[in-house]
């Protein structure tokens, strides 16, 4: 169901960026890329999909260096019913061509479809800050981008009673200094933000902040299937794992993520009442040995109860 669903998603998408990219201009010369590449389109126009979807792969094997038909691969598979494969392409496309913003925006379709609205927008953040992006496709993200922002405010609302449930249950030992300054729900995960009296968190003016995300629909999902949702959307914003400590059950790492300002994160993964739960250090500047270490036993000390109600 939530492949139909996202298939849905990803068609409307269609008539919002459109199926050509603008293509380089090269002297006129047997090209056979370009040849496949309108043998593609031309299927893709007749809706003979599959066939579109063999055409475009002959032009990449041409030429893998053609944008244009990496993102028509993408598209051929969506309409016929391959979403992971997809999004895989789609994925390949915006690392090996991150100037271009047509593959960003469909990825950040395809997850605000499935109400993955973290990944949706940074993929279209990633879209509005490609090079490529112009004048009307601008302000059309632009406008996606607000779109989704409402959608995932109004699902992350929670009540000021299961607020007191959460502080209940979620238990850190941190210093007093340190407060809750969001509690959300994500669909049926947990999500709580905790930060220094001292640091502005609303502003982003903040120099650590702990980030605590329970993935409580996924109760069961167990400890390999954990890490694994974890990396992927850790490698979503380019970034990998490097471990720090590891046993059957838990995983402390550290990381950094590139955007426009830095975050150098400190993780542990770790099961709870509610399942399995990523709690983050995030700093604004680079952390040294000492430091990893000393965010590791703060981490250590997270434990998460169970919190009636939460999952209804």
């Amino acid at each position: 169901m939530r492949k139909i669903y996202a298939l849905l998603f990803l068609t409307g998408a269609l008539l919002l960026y459109g199926t050509t990219v603008e293509a380089a201009k090269k002297p006129k010369v047997v090209n056979h890329a370009e040849n496949a590449y309108e043998a593609g389109m031309k299927a893709y126009e007749k809706q003979e999909f599959q066939n579109a979807v063999y055409a475009f792969q002959n032009s990449i094997d041409y030429n893998s260096k053609l944008y244009k038909s990496h993102y028509m691969l993408g598209m051929a598979l969506i309409m016929n019913n391959e979403t992971e494969s997809a999004v895989r392409v789609l994925k390949n496309a915006v690392n090996d061509f991150p100037n271009e913003w047509q593959a960003q925006a469909l990825l950040g379709e395809y997850y605000a479809g499935i109400r993955d609205y973290e990944n949706s927008l940074s993929y279209y953040r990633r879209a509005l800050e490609a090079k490529k992006i112009k004048g009307a496709d601008k302000e059309t993200v632009q406008k996606k981008i607000t779109e989704i922002e409402r959608k995932q405010e109004a699902e992350w609302r929670v009540s000021e009673e299961m607020k007191s449930k959460v502080l209940k249950a979620v238990d850190t030992k941190l210093e007093t200094s340190w407060r809750p300054r969001a509690i959300e729900k994500r669909g049926k995960d947990l999500h709580v933000v905790f930060a220094s009296r001292d640091d502005d968190y609303q502003s982003g003016k903040w120099k650590n902040i702990i980030d605590l995300k329970c993935y409580t629909d996924k109760k069961d999902f167990g400890y390999a299937y954990a890490n694994e949702r974890v990396v992927a959307d850790f490698r979503a914003k380019d970034a990998e794992l490097d471990t720090l400590e590891q046993d059957e059950e838990n995983r402390y790492f550290e990381t950094q993520v590139n955007d426009k300002q830095k975050e150098y994160i400190v993780g542990r993964i770790f099961p709870s009442a509610m399942g399995y739960c990523l709690a983050q250090v995030k700093s604004h500047a680079k952390m040294k040995e000492a430091d990893l270490r000393e965010w590791v036993e703060v981490l250590r000390n997270f434990k998460v109860g169970f919190i009636e109600g939460f999952d209804k």
